[in-house]
């Protein structure tokens, strides 16, 4: 969605007026590119934007992919852990 809508999403003066914010979030993803979907996947208030963010800036699918996949086993690793410890961790308080 975000490769096809993003770039028209852009013209829309809500972004333009915060070009500055977009090309930051840009360049955050170039940059941190696991880390950014990472924290993107784990972060609800951010889960639903990050892949439209993805598309927009065109990066690479591919890459985005495996790491999304990457993300999301981290993230169900750490619940079925949390969820067999959890009398461990219960103990410990």
């Amino acid at each position: 969605m975000g490769r096809v809508f993003g770039t028209k999403i852009f013209e829309w003066n809500f972004f333009k007026k915060r070009k500055k914010r977009v090309e930051k979030t840009k360049n955050w993803f170039e940059k941190y590119e696991f880390g950014a979907i990472l924290l993107g996947r784990m972060t609800p208030s951010i889960r639903p934007f990050a892949p439209f963010f993805v598309g927009s800036f065109k990066l690479d699918y591919k890459k985005f992919l495996f790491f999304d996949l990457l993300a999301c086993a981290i993230w169900g690793l750490g619940l079925v852990l949390l969820v067999v410890l959890w009398e461990y961790i219960a103990n410990l308080f």
